[in-house]
């Protein structure tokens, strides 16, 4: 019988979370990963955001403890904290302060460098899984599928299953110069700048909780924060600003001056007397997008898309490494099947990320729209809300519906365009 092999292309978390559920239904799985730095406990250069603020979101842990069931016990020894994004955050914007209770909407906390490090040394364990650093520059095709994949050191290789993983900045129009991929990608400006350092967390001036956030709204405001602990007694602490400002320098000095901006002065206060254990990076998104492949007739049969080169959300969201893990379920549930089609993947998994693609888009709109007024009137409706801010925190960690957001009172509010 012949030996099925799938070929991954991109070591990051959606390559490495594609490899864990393909080495279920595969005789082999090979990933291919230009970093030389794959699977390091550090920001890499193949990650520009990687030093910034990241939340994997309840639905997506839940997801990652079931495809890896020992990654609990590596939280514990790690000191990554437990938060309560109601009772341990406090959480306001220029409408007012949300709620705080004890729920059941509780994460943990930790960096994207870490994340990555112990879900990469989980998949590198797993015996069928292996591991090349090389650089993909084309493909060979035969039909209606790819036939051979060739890299920068003249290496090629062939899978039955081909599975882009490369992120956001992957050249896919590049690989397939033939089909009409930028016909078929919608793309929304974000223009998001994120300055993020890390501290020690003992040094910081939290008082009564564990987690801050300012929540800028543009274009009303300028200039938001989120201030949130990790792993190993460290927290990172980010700015966020709308349009593009990586033309301020990167300093301490600057970074401090420029907290003091944000609105309430809590963010400031707390960082007053902060101990840096980092320089403080700059990160800069002009746009999400997502690519509807599915609708693409002449797609390779046996390629897919996955992570942030099919769909790129703001990340002011945090959404992006939960979206990862809905397309691996997706992945697992359809290699389940007795026949498995790429298209049939790309359909349904624009379904699965349905509901954060929304989010995404509504908070990222600046225009005065019917949207941008309703969300606006939610949110203020959850600040006086326990029982709808609780709706609100389920569908923000994608564990509820898009009709959970659905409110009459905002919906009247907003037909007489009234906003708060």
């Amino acid at each position: 019988m012949k030996s099925r092999r799938a070929v991954v292309i991109g070591g990051g978390i959606a390559g490495l979370l594609a490899a864990r559920v393909l080495s279920e239904s595969m005789d082999s799985v090979l990933v291919l990963e230009k970093d030389s730095q794959m699977g390091a406990n550090i920001p890499r250069a193949g990650v520009p955001q990687g030093a910034h603020l990241h939340v994997l979101l309840k639905r997506g842990q839940k997801i990652l403890t079931d495809l890896f069931p020992g990654i609990e016990q590596r939280y514990d020894e790690h000191s990554c904290p437990i938060i309560d994004w109601s009772e341990d955050t406090a959480w306001e914007n220029r409408l007012g302060r949300f709620p705080r209770y004890r729920s059941t909407v509780q994460t943990r906390m930790f960096s994207r460098p870490f994340l990555e490090s112990q879900i990469y040394d989980l998949v590198s364990n797993i015996t069928n899984v292996s591991f090349v650093k090389t650089e993909v520059t084309g493909f060979e095709f035969a039909g209606e599928k790819v036939a051979r994949v060739f890299c920068r050191d003249q290496s090629y290789y062939e899978g039955d299953l081909i599975v882009l993983a490369g992120g956001a900045y992957f050249p896919l129009k590049q690989l397939l110069p033939d089909l009409p991929i930028a016909e078929h990608t919608d793309v929304f400006p974000v223009d998001i700048t994120y300055r993020s350092a890390t501290f020690a967390t003992d040094s910081l001036k939290f008082r009564g909780m564990k987690q801050y956030y300012y929540q800028f709204l543009p274009p009303n405001d300028a200039l938001g924060a989120v201030i949130s602990p990790i792993e190993q007694g460290r927290t990172v602490a980010t700015l966020i600003e709308h349009n593009r400002q990586e033309s301020l320098q990167a300093n301490l000095v600057e970074y401090k001056t420029h907290a003091q901006k944000v609105p309430g002065g809590v963010a400031s206060h707390i960082l007053a007397d902060a101990n840096p254990l980092t320089k403080v990076s700059v990160f800069f998104k002009p746009n999400m997008h997502l690519r509807r492949l599915d609708r693409i007739s002449k797609f390779p049969t046996n390629l897919i898309a996955m992570g942030d080169v099919v769909c790129s959300l703001n990340p002011v969201f945090g959404q992006g490494m939960t979206s990862a893990l809905l397309q691996a379920e997706l992945l697992r549930q359809l290699l389940k099947k007795s026949s498995f089609s790429s298209r049939q993947f790309h359909s349904d998994l624009i379904a699965k990320i349905r509901v954060p693609f929304l989010l995404s888009k509504m908070g990222s709109d600046t225009r005065d729209s019917f949207t941008k007024r309703y969300l606006l009137n939610y949110l203020r409706q959850c600040q006086q809300s326990r029982a709808i801010h609780r709706k609100f925190l389920k569908v923000l960690h994608l564990e509820g519906r898009v009709v959970d957001l659905v409110n009459i009172q905002c919906f009247i509010a907003t037909i007489l365009r009234r906003s708060p």
